[in-house]
């Protein structure tokens, strides 16, 4: 597997989250939907909401790059047989770094 490839599959979701957050933000920062007086709770609950967002993609990014650390420097004991990586649950037996099945 390609070093582009590993990189695409751990770190795409958690910066797809960061993006879809701060686009939220921006959008409910507009001045425009802050001057309807019907829509000013939706946009301080949307405001919250996209923050949340962006604070959980930075957080899940974080984790992935410690692994990721702690992978290239031999530190990580995974249960991958092939380069001891870790196997996402959500990937189900499929190893985070090389792609191998480890089941």
């Amino acid at each position: 597997m390609f070093e582009i490839e590993r990189y695409f599959k751990l770190f795409a979701l958690p910066v797809f989250f960061i993006a879809i957050g701060l686009i939220g933000m921006t959008i409910m920062a507009a001045d425009g939907l802050r001057a309807i007086a019907v829509l000013a709770h939706v946009v301080r609950m949307g405001l919250f909401i996209s923050l949340g967002v962006s604070v959980t993609g930075l957080i899940w990014m974080g984790w992935r790059l410690l692994l990721l650390w702690r992978w290239e420097n031999g530190k990580l004991e995974g249960d991958c047989h092939n380069c001891y990586g870790s196997s996402g649950l959500l990937q189900g037996p499929k190893c985070m770094m090389c792609g191998n099945r480890t089941g």
